[in-house]
């Protein structure tokens, strides 16, 4: 009670004295109700249903909405990008490799810059993995990013790297993965010069440049001892809106409102990255006003001005009149106590792009069938080396196979090959033409009809109908489904449209409805032997027949599709390539104990690698200096941290 007394206080004063106005009854229903199914979605999945079912008895407008557009679920740390980049982190691991409080001091500032360079620059966990755990900000990291998007440029793989979620990065995926691409927008990206330079001001020169990216990080890494200092217990209790306050003096993190800065949505991005880490003690259960405060970006300024239906919505505003939704949690479908204020934010954001349904919705297409790996010997060598010092992999010398496969999973590669010929459900699968052994099969870019491949064939995703647990999982990922002859299923293309007949021909158009009935093939196996094969399981390789039932019936097979299936070869190429680097690293670089268990050569150089020991500002934990103030500390963290950040060694 006496919290939310003082959260009343707060939005009277944010308001000039007034109290915050409720939400209108019906307006944040409908918010509740976008939010609660989103949720319940997210706990089909979780559950091991897949495909259709996941939309069953969710009202006709929200289902088709949420099975073609990309929605993030309601808890931020649900969200694939965040949990990947939380496990490359490995924070707590590390945090456990520190030896004093200035190593710990030292940690929760790299912490805060990496995952201020992870988001800002890339976004994505393949962008945090390739570039690192940066152990300081200087040249030498600047270059290491730039080589990380030049590679990536030379290899096509930029869409992978940088995501649209977030205009900084997107602007960057925009420029690089242009049809159009070419040195010239290469050399804008990385040094801001050529014909394609953009002029030397704000905002451009930041959200299309590395070079102003690189600006802005030099201000955050300058104030990074103080996000760590306000983040500190204060009476025991931890809080984020002084974090907040502090990054809203920086460019980008925050904005003027009547004449103080208030924090935007890239400070509230980094602060929610942030609590789930040791720069707050206790982690988000211990954060005090996370049912109070959270700012409010753009998005969710605008998702307030259409729940309350006013004309304009100012940022002081916000924080109040979230609030006030949050009070209305009794309409959430779950354990009201699940929500915090900055799910409510999160959420607006959303339902103003489900009600306002404008050009700049991104279309769902789950996971792409295959993300880049840079296979260089130093780049394996090094994370194999962390993963080994951090503990996350445990294998002895002879499982280069699932050092390999364990490696991938901590850096967010995924190797998802086939365990035999089996065909199941989620398998990425290439269509070869009966017709023509030597015919594969790919979407054409234009007008996303299947056609004979010209460049790479199209992978496609296995999508089956489950409406249960399987193997009776709970909380476990659940084995995936076999696909047998007579099964119906939907083949997934990379844009996210489900392959269908239309005519005779087969098509993939982006602006079909996912799961729509039409679109749902039946296969049927082709045996030479008998004629009946209804119930067999399918493997690779079988000559198949996929037909729909809305145009066709088994018997009339000259309007289905003869294919047969073959698994992402591409995939089966990096996988072996990935296990010979393995096991060259280990034979040359990693030594091997009497019981045939992994150790590092060099733990001491790893370990100050993995908590920025040796290096930078604070890092040289041998230094005449560091000894002469730790001499001088009480013991006391609390004080000994504000001495050191009242007095910071440059």
């Amino acid at each position: 009670m006496g919290t939310h007394l003082r959260a009343a206080k707060r939005a009277r004063v944010d308001l000039g004295g007034l109290e915050p106005p409720d939400p209108p009854a019906k307006s944040v229903k409908q918010f509740y109700d976008f939010m609660s199914y989103r949720e319940l979605i997210r706990r089909r999945r979780a559950e091991g249903q897949e495909g259709a079912a996941l939309y069953e008895g969710i009202p006709e407008s929200l289902a088709e909405y949420f099975r073609r557009r990309k929605c993030p679920n309601v808890h931020r740390f649900h969200d694939r990008t965040t949990q990947g980049l939380h496990r490359f982190c490995a924070a707590e691991q590390r945090w456990k490799l520190c030896q004093n409080d200035q190593e710990r001091k030292r940690l929760k500032e790299l912490i805060v810059l990496n995952f201020a360079v992870w988001r800002f620059i890339g976004g994505t966990a393949l962008f945090a993995s390739e570039v690192g755990f940066l152990s300081g900000w200087g040249e030498k990291e600047k270059r290491k990013i730039e080589e990380v998007v030049s590679k990536a440029f030379r290899e096509k793989r930029i869409e992978e790297l940088f995501t649209d979620a977030y205009k900084g990065p997107g602007t960057l995926r925009t420029e690089l993965a242009h049809p159009k691409a070419d040195g010239d927008s290469l050399r804008k990206v990385l040094h801001n010069q050529g014909p394609k330079a953009v002029p030397w001001s704000e905002p451009d020169i930041t959200f299309q440049t590395l070079v102003g990216k690189f600006r802005l990080i030099d201000r955050l890494w300058q104030e990074c001892y103080r996000v760590v200092a306000s983040a500190l217990p204060r009476c025991g209790q931890t809080f984020m809106q002084p974090v907040c306050d502090i990054l809203a003096e920086l460019p980008f993190f925050g904005a003027w409102d009547d004449g103080r800065r208030v924090p935007g949505f890239f400070a509230k991005e980094l602060v929610q990255d942030l609590l789930d880490t040791p720069v707050f003690e206790g982690g988000r259960a211990c954060v005090q006003d996370r049912y109070t405060y959270s700012p409010a970006g753009p998005g969710a300024i605008e998702g307030l001005r259409l729940v309350y239906g006013r004309g304009k919505v100012s940022p002081k505003e916000a924080v109040p009149l979230m609030r006030k939704i949050l009070a209305q949690n009794h309409l959430w479908h779950f354990d009201p106590t699940e929500l915090e204020l900055h799910d409510v934010q999160f959420m607006l954001c959303e339902l103003q792009k489900f009600l306002h349904r404008g050009a700049s919705l991104r279309d769902y297409a789950g996971l792409p069938c295959l993300q880049g790996l840079p296979l260089s010997y130093h780049f394996i060598k090094e994370r194999l080396e962390e993963a080994l010092v951090l503990d996350l992999i445990r294998a002895n010398a002879f499982e280069s196979e699932k050092i390999a496969r364990a490696l991938a999973s901590w850096m967010s590669f995924r190797l998802e090959l086939p365990k035999d010929d089996l065909i199941r459900g989620g398998d990425h699968v290439i269509l070869r033409h009966l017709k023509d052994s030597m015919c594969r099969l790919e979407l054409n870019p234009q007008d996303q009809h299947l056609g004979p491949a010209k460049t790479h064939p199209t992978a496609f995703r296995l999508e089956i109908d489950t409406g249960h647990k399987r193997n009776g999982s709970s909380g476990r990922a659940p084995s995936r489904n076999h696909l047998r002859s007579g099964d119906s299923f939907f083949l997934r293309s990379p844009s996210g449209a489900h392959l269908g007949p239309v005519n005779h021909c087969f098509d993939a158009a982006r602006e079909s409805l996912r799961f729509a009935p039409a679109r749902r093939l039946t296969v049927r196996k082709l045996s030479p032997y008998r004629e009946n094969t209804k119930g067999d399981f399918l493997c690779f390789g079988d000559h198949l027949q996929l037909f729909s039932t809305s145009q066709t019936t088994e018997s009339n097979a000259k309007r289905a599709l003869s294919v047969r299936f073959e698994p992402e070869l591409v995939q089966s190429e990096l996988e072996i390539e990935l296990k010979d680097v393995v096991r060259k690293v280990i034979d040359q670089d990693l030594l091997i104990d009497e019981l045939g268990q992994l150790r590092v050569k060099d733990v001491c150089r790893v370990r100050g690698r993995l908590i920025g020991g040796g290096s930078g500002r604070s890092g040289a934990s041998t230094s005449s200096e560091w000894k002469s103030r730790c001499a001088k500390l009480t013991g006391n963290w609390a004080i000994d941290c504000e001495s050191l950040v009242s007095n910071p060694i440059v």
